[in-house]
Protein backbone atom coordinates (compact mmCIF):
# COMPACT_ATOMS: atom_id res chain seq x y z
CA UNK A 1 0.00 0.00 0.00
CA UNK A 2 2.69 2.06 0.55
CA UNK A 3 3.42 2.48 -3.27
CA UNK A 4 -0.26 3.84 -3.91
CA UNK A 5 -0.12 6.15 -6.59
CA UNK A 6 -3.61 8.83 -6.22
CA UNK A 7 -4.95 11.43 -8.74
CA UNK A 8 -5.74 14.49 -7.16
CA UNK A 9 -8.74 16.54 -9.31
CA UNK A 10 -9.22 20.31 -8.93
CA UNK A 11 -12.51 21.27 -11.31
CA UNK A 12 -11.88 25.13 -11.29
CA UNK A 13 -13.68 28.09 -12.46
CA UNK A 14 -12.18 31.60 -12.02
CA UNK A 15 -10.03 31.01 -9.04
CA UNK A 16 -7.40 32.87 -9.96
CA UNK A 17 -7.44 34.44 -6.48
CA UNK A 18 -6.57 31.17 -4.74
CA UNK A 19 -5.31 28.60 -7.58
CA UNK A 20 -1.66 29.26 -6.73
CA UNK A 21 -1.98 28.78 -2.91
CA UNK A 22 -3.90 25.30 -3.46
CA UNK A 23 -1.57 24.30 -6.09
CA UNK A 24 1.43 25.26 -3.66
CA UNK A 25 0.20 23.55 -0.84
CA UNK A 26 0.33 20.24 -2.79
CA UNK A 27 4.27 20.50 -3.28
CA UNK A 28 6.68 19.06 -1.20
CA UNK A 29 3.85 16.32 0.17
CA UNK A 30 6.24 13.93 2.04
CA UNK A 31 4.80 11.03 -0.15
CA UNK A 32 6.89 12.31 -3.11
CA UNK A 33 6.04 13.47 -6.31
CA UNK A 34 6.46 10.12 -8.05
CA UNK A 35 3.04 8.86 -6.72
CA UNK A 36 0.61 11.65 -7.17
CA UNK A 37 -0.49 13.68 -10.00
CA UNK A 38 -2.65 17.26 -10.59
CA UNK A 39 -5.15 17.15 -12.80
CA UNK A 40 -6.60 20.32 -12.83
CA UNK A 41 -10.03 20.35 -14.52
CA UNK A 42 -11.28 23.97 -15.71
CA UNK A 43 -14.71 25.26 -16.79
CA UNK A 44 -13.30 27.57 -19.03
CA UNK A 45 -12.43 30.26 -16.45
CA UNK A 46 -12.81 34.32 -17.52
CA UNK A 47 -10.09 34.87 -15.61
CA UNK A 48 -6.14 33.94 -14.81
CA UNK A 49 -7.05 30.74 -13.55
CA UNK A 50 -5.36 28.72 -16.49
CA UNK A 51 -2.35 30.91 -17.03
CA UNK A 52 -1.42 31.24 -13.35
CA UNK A 53 -1.83 27.41 -13.34
CA UNK A 54 -0.28 26.27 -16.41
CA UNK A 55 3.11 28.89 -14.96
CA UNK A 56 3.27 27.29 -12.01
CA UNK A 57 3.25 24.02 -13.66
CA UNK A 58 6.50 25.23 -15.38
CA UNK A 59 7.54 26.03 -12.11
CA UNK A 60 7.15 22.88 -10.83
CA UNK A 61 8.06 20.34 -13.68
CA UNK A 62 8.39 17.45 -11.49
CA UNK A 63 5.11 17.27 -10.11
CA UNK A 64 2.82 15.60 -12.84
CA UNK A 65 0.40 18.36 -14.00
CA UNK A 66 -2.35 17.99 -16.70
CA UNK A 67 -4.69 21.12 -17.20
CA UNK A 68 -8.13 19.38 -18.82
CA UNK A 69 -10.84 21.73 -20.52
CA UNK A 70 -14.03 21.11 -18.81
CA UNK A 71 -17.13 22.33 -21.08
CA UNK A 72 -19.90 21.42 -19.34
CA UNK A 73 -18.49 24.27 -16.88
CA UNK A 74 -19.76 21.63 -13.70
CA UNK A 75 -18.35 20.20 -11.25
CA UNK A 76 -19.70 16.63 -11.75
CA UNK A 77 -18.90 16.93 -15.08
CA UNK A 78 -15.11 17.81 -14.04
CA UNK A 79 -14.64 14.90 -12.26
CA UNK A 80 -15.73 12.42 -14.66
CA UNK A 81 -13.86 14.12 -17.13
CA UNK A 82 -10.35 13.25 -14.17
CA UNK A 83 -12.03 9.80 -14.23
CA UNK A 84 -11.46 9.38 -17.54
CA UNK A 85 -7.96 10.84 -17.50
CA UNK A 86 -6.32 9.96 -13.99
CA UNK A 87 -3.89 7.44 -13.99
CA UNK A 88 -3.55 7.16 -10.32
CA UNK A 89 -4.92 3.90 -8.10
CA UNK A 90 -6.98 6.27 -5.59
CA UNK A 91 -8.68 9.61 -6.70
CA UNK A 92 -8.64 12.57 -4.48
CA UNK A 93 -11.72 15.29 -5.07
CA UNK A 94 -10.45 18.31 -4.08
CA UNK A 95 -10.67 22.06 -4.93
CA UNK A 96 -9.20 25.79 -6.05
CA UNK A 97 -10.44 27.21 -2.76
CA UNK A 98 -8.58 24.57 -0.20
CA UNK A 99 -5.13 24.22 1.05
CA UNK A 100 -3.45 21.18 2.78
CA UNK A 101 -0.61 20.01 5.06
CA UNK A 102 2.29 18.48 3.40
CA UNK A 103 1.64 15.04 5.23
CA UNK A 104 -2.22 15.14 3.49
CA UNK A 105 -1.53 12.44 0.80
CA UNK A 106 0.55 10.44 3.37
CA UNK A 107 -2.38 10.47 5.81
CA UNK A 108 -4.72 9.39 2.89
CA UNK A 109 -1.92 6.68 2.12
CA UNK A 110 -1.48 5.44 5.93
CA UNK A 111 -5.09 5.25 6.14
CA UNK A 112 -6.28 2.98 3.32
CA UNK A 113 -2.93 0.85 5.01
CA UNK A 114 -4.32 0.14 8.19
CA UNK A 115 -7.93 -0.21 6.88
CA UNK A 116 -7.36 -2.22 3.84
CA UNK A 117 -11.94 -2.79 4.03
CA UNK A 118 -12.83 0.76 3.20
CA UNK A 119 -13.33 2.10 -0.36
CA UNK A 120 -13.31 5.91 0.83
CA UNK A 121 -11.46 7.62 3.18
CA UNK A 122 -11.47 11.60 4.15
CA UNK A 123 -11.03 13.86 7.26
CA UNK A 124 -12.04 17.06 8.50
CA UNK A 125 -12.22 20.84 7.12
CA UNK A 126 -10.89 24.13 9.12
CA UNK A 127 -12.68 26.82 7.44
CA UNK A 128 -11.31 30.42 7.29
CA UNK A 129 -11.22 33.74 5.62
CA UNK A 130 -9.26 34.73 2.86
CA UNK A 131 -10.43 38.37 2.78
CA UNK A 132 -9.69 40.84 5.99
CA UNK A 133 -12.95 42.47 6.44
CA UNK A 134 -15.92 42.22 9.37
CA UNK A 135 -17.96 40.25 7.51
CA UNK A 136 -15.41 37.84 5.72
CA UNK A 137 -14.64 36.52 9.17
CA UNK A 138 -18.38 36.26 10.53
CA UNK A 139 -19.02 34.27 7.63
CA UNK A 140 -15.73 31.75 8.43
CA UNK A 141 -17.19 31.29 11.75
CA UNK A 142 -20.68 30.53 10.80
CA UNK A 143 -19.30 27.81 8.52
CA UNK A 144 -17.26 26.18 11.22
CA UNK A 145 -19.74 27.05 14.04
CA UNK A 146 -22.47 23.68 15.10
CA UNK A 147 -25.18 26.39 15.35
CA UNK A 148 -24.36 27.33 11.54
CA UNK A 149 -23.85 24.30 9.88
CA UNK A 150 -24.68 21.10 12.45
CA UNK A 151 -21.85 19.04 13.82
CA UNK A 152 -19.62 16.93 11.34
CA UNK A 153 -16.47 17.25 9.44
CA UNK A 154 -17.05 20.94 9.55
CA UNK A 155 -16.80 20.92 13.07
CA UNK A 156 -13.63 19.23 13.46
CA UNK A 157 -13.53 19.26 17.28
CA UNK A 158 -16.99 17.32 17.60
CA UNK A 159 -15.42 14.48 15.31
CA UNK A 160 -14.22 10.92 15.93
CA UNK A 161 -12.58 8.48 14.03
CA UNK A 162 -14.41 6.00 12.68
CA UNK A 163 -16.89 5.08 9.79
CA UNK A 164 -18.51 7.68 8.39
CA UNK A 165 -21.21 8.74 5.82
CA UNK A 166 -19.60 12.04 4.48
CA UNK A 167 -16.15 13.02 4.80
CA UNK A 168 -14.11 16.26 3.60
CA UNK A 169 -11.97 15.75 0.43
CA UNK A 170 -12.89 12.31 0.02
CA UNK A 171 -10.40 9.63 -1.58
CA UNK A 172 -12.16 6.57 -3.40
CA UNK A 173 -10.35 3.44 -4.74
CA UNK A 174 -10.37 3.84 -8.62
CA UNK A 175 -11.89 0.79 -9.30
CA UNK A 176 -14.94 1.00 -7.58
CA UNK A 177 -16.42 3.42 -10.41
CA UNK A 178 -16.41 0.55 -12.50
CA UNK A 179 -19.33 -0.89 -10.16
CA UNK A 180 -20.86 2.27 -8.80
CA UNK A 181 -20.52 4.01 -11.93
CA UNK A 182 -19.43 7.57 -12.54
CA UNK A 183 -20.92 11.15 -11.25
CA UNK A 184 -24.21 11.74 -11.39
CA UNK A 185 -24.60 14.97 -13.59
CA UNK A 186 -27.61 16.36 -12.36
CA UNK A 187 -25.77 16.98 -8.99
CA UNK A 188 -24.54 20.39 -10.27
CA UNK A 189 -23.96 20.54 -6.34
CA UNK A 190 -23.70 17.70 -3.30
CA UNK A 191 -22.22 15.37 -6.45
CA UNK A 192 -20.04 13.52 -3.31
CA UNK A 193 -23.67 12.91 -1.24
CA UNK A 194 -24.67 11.02 -3.82
CA UNK A 195 -21.41 9.21 -4.66
CA UNK A 196 -21.09 8.06 -0.92
CA UNK A 197 -24.83 7.12 -0.81
CA UNK A 198 -24.12 4.90 -3.92
CA UNK A 199 -21.12 3.36 -2.23
CA UNK A 200 -22.42 2.53 0.84
CA UNK A 201 -25.34 1.22 -0.60
CA UNK A 202 -23.75 -0.86 -2.59
CA UNK A 203 -22.06 -2.48 0.19
CA UNK A 204 -18.69 -0.40 0.53
CA UNK A 205 -17.25 1.89 3.52
CA UNK A 206 -16.13 5.29 3.74
CA UNK A 207 -12.95 5.78 7.14
CA UNK A 208 -13.17 9.58 8.28
CA UNK A 209 -9.68 10.31 9.77
CA UNK A 210 -9.13 13.87 11.74
CA UNK A 211 -5.76 13.79 10.77
CA UNK A 212 -6.65 14.38 7.45
CA UNK A 213 -6.88 18.09 7.60
CA UNK A 214 -8.04 20.50 4.80
CA UNK A 215 -8.34 24.61 5.40
CA UNK A 216 -11.26 25.95 3.21
CA UNK A 217 -11.62 29.54 2.48
CA UNK A 218 -14.89 30.55 2.56
CA UNK A 219 -16.89 32.67 0.60
CA UNK A 220 -15.85 36.38 1.64
CA UNK A 221 -19.16 38.35 0.89
CA UNK A 222 -22.71 37.62 2.23
CA UNK A 223 -24.55 37.09 -0.96
CA UNK A 224 -22.25 34.76 -2.20
CA UNK A 225 -22.11 32.70 1.35
CA UNK A 226 -26.42 33.06 0.50
CA UNK A 227 -26.06 31.56 -3.07
CA UNK A 228 -24.10 28.64 -1.72
CA UNK A 229 -26.57 27.88 0.72
CA UNK A 230 -29.14 27.96 -1.37
CA UNK A 231 -27.84 25.70 -4.28
CA UNK A 232 -25.86 23.09 -1.55
CA UNK A 233 -29.83 22.55 -0.33
CA UNK A 234 -31.43 22.93 -3.80
CA UNK A 235 -29.54 19.54 -4.60
CA UNK A 236 -30.47 18.09 -1.18
CA UNK A 237 -34.09 17.64 -2.42
CA UNK A 238 -33.21 16.61 -6.22
CA UNK A 239 -30.78 13.36 -3.79
CA UNK A 240 -34.40 13.00 -2.00
CA UNK A 241 -36.26 12.75 -5.30
CA UNK A 242 -33.63 9.83 -6.63
CA UNK A 243 -33.03 7.99 -3.65
CA UNK A 244 -36.74 8.11 -1.78
CA UNK A 245 -33.88 8.60 1.29
CA UNK A 246 -33.88 12.12 3.59
CA UNK A 247 -30.64 12.97 2.82
CA UNK A 248 -30.03 13.22 7.18
CA UNK A 249 -31.77 15.08 9.60
CA UNK A 250 -29.40 18.40 10.11
CA UNK A 251 -30.50 19.02 6.29
CA UNK A 252 -34.06 19.25 6.98
CA UNK A 253 -34.14 21.34 10.13
CA UNK A 254 -33.50 24.29 7.82
CA UNK A 255 -36.68 23.67 5.83
CA UNK A 256 -38.73 23.06 8.97
CA UNK A 257 -37.52 26.06 10.18
CA UNK A 258 -38.40 28.75 6.99
CA UNK A 259 -41.74 26.69 6.41
CA UNK A 260 -42.64 27.86 10.05
CA UNK A 261 -40.97 31.31 10.01
CA UNK A 262 -43.19 31.78 6.93
CA UNK A 263 -46.14 30.54 8.41
CA UNK A 264 -45.87 32.21 11.44
CA UNK A 265 -44.90 35.28 9.75
CA UNK A 266 -48.86 35.34 7.46
CA UNK A 267 -50.53 33.98 10.89
CA UNK A 268 -48.69 37.30 12.79
CA UNK A 269 -50.67 39.14 9.87
CA UNK A 270 -54.25 37.40 10.32
CA UNK A 271 -54.47 36.92 14.28
CA UNK A 272 -53.17 38.25 17.95
CA UNK A 273 -52.25 34.75 18.83
CA UNK A 274 -50.29 34.05 15.26
CA UNK A 275 -48.73 37.24 16.35
CA UNK A 276 -47.04 36.23 19.42
CA UNK A 277 -46.17 32.52 18.09
CA UNK A 278 -44.53 34.33 15.92
CA UNK A 279 -42.98 36.73 18.51
CA UNK A 280 -42.10 33.58 20.32
CA UNK A 281 -40.20 31.44 17.72
CA UNK A 282 -38.25 34.89 16.81
CA UNK A 283 -37.13 35.18 20.20
CA UNK A 284 -35.80 31.51 20.78
CA UNK A 285 -34.18 31.80 17.73
CA UNK A 286 -32.49 35.18 18.31
CA UNK A 287 -31.62 33.87 21.64
CA UNK A 288 -29.66 31.14 20.17
CA UNK A 289 -28.13 32.89 17.82
CA UNK A 290 -26.62 35.25 20.05
CA UNK A 291 -25.46 32.81 22.50
CA UNK A 292 -23.98 30.89 19.69
CA UNK A 293 -21.86 34.02 18.92
CA UNK A 294 -20.11 34.11 22.41
CA UNK A 295 -17.30 32.77 21.86
CA UNK A 296 -16.50 35.34 18.33
CA UNK A 297 -17.57 38.32 20.70
CA UNK A 298 -14.88 37.12 22.69
CA UNK A 299 -12.37 37.71 20.06
CA UNK A 300 -13.49 40.71 18.67
CA UNK A 301 -15.94 42.59 20.66
CA UNK A 302 -17.23 45.02 17.84
CA UNK A 303 -19.85 44.65 15.14
CA UNK A 304 -21.31 41.55 17.14
CA UNK A 305 -24.73 41.97 18.26
CA UNK A 306 -26.42 43.11 14.93
CA UNK A 307 -24.57 41.37 12.33
CA UNK A 308 -23.92 37.59 13.82
CA UNK A 309 -27.45 36.88 14.83
CA UNK A 310 -28.77 38.21 10.92
CA UNK A 311 -25.93 36.00 9.57
CA UNK A 312 -27.05 33.25 11.12
CA UNK A 313 -30.41 34.10 10.41
CA UNK A 314 -29.67 34.43 6.70
CA UNK A 315 -27.76 31.40 6.38
CA UNK A 316 -30.62 29.19 7.64
CA UNK A 317 -33.34 30.63 6.44
CA UNK A 318 -31.74 30.69 3.06
CA UNK A 319 -30.42 27.24 2.98
CA UNK A 320 -34.23 25.81 4.23
CA UNK A 321 -35.60 28.23 1.69
CA UNK A 322 -33.11 26.14 -1.10
CA UNK A 323 -34.43 23.13 0.05
CA UNK A 324 -38.25 23.80 -0.19
CA UNK A 325 -37.70 25.62 -3.80
CA UNK A 326 -35.98 22.38 -5.00
CA UNK A 327 -38.81 20.04 -3.25
CA UNK A 328 -41.51 22.73 -5.23
CA UNK A 329 -39.70 22.09 -8.78
CA UNK A 330 -38.83 18.32 -8.71
CA UNK A 331 -41.52 17.04 -6.83
CA UNK A 332 -44.10 19.25 -8.23
CA UNK A 333 -43.32 20.90 -10.72
CA UNK A 334 -41.28 17.75 -11.97
CA UNK A 335 -38.11 19.66 -13.50
CA UNK A 336 -35.28 17.62 -13.87
CA UNK A 337 -32.47 20.36 -12.70
CA UNK A 338 -31.15 23.62 -12.43
CA UNK A 339 -28.89 24.88 -14.86
CA UNK A 340 -27.23 28.40 -13.77
CA UNK A 341 -24.06 30.45 -14.15
CA UNK A 342 -24.33 30.77 -9.99
CA UNK A 343 -23.34 26.67 -10.12
CA UNK A 344 -20.07 26.41 -11.80
CA UNK A 345 -17.43 24.24 -11.10
CA UNK A 346 -15.98 25.72 -7.79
Amino acid sequence: MKNITISILIPTYNEEKFIVNSLNSLLNQTIGPARYEILLIDGQSEDKTRELALEWSKNHSEINFRLIENSKKITPAAFNLGLENARGQFITLFGGHSTVKKDFLDKISDTFDKHPEVEACGGVVHTTHSENSPDAELIAYIWQHPFGVGRGMRTPEAVQEGYANAVAKITYRKDIFQTIGCFDELFVRNQDNDMNYRLLKNGGKIWLNPEIETTYYSRPTVTKMLKTAFYNSYFHSLFLKKHRVIPGIKYMIPAAFSLTFIFLFLMALLSLLGFFAFVTLVFVYVTAAVLSSLSFRRKKPRGFYFKMPLFFFGLHFIYGLGFIVGFLQFFVIKKKQIRSTLVKSR
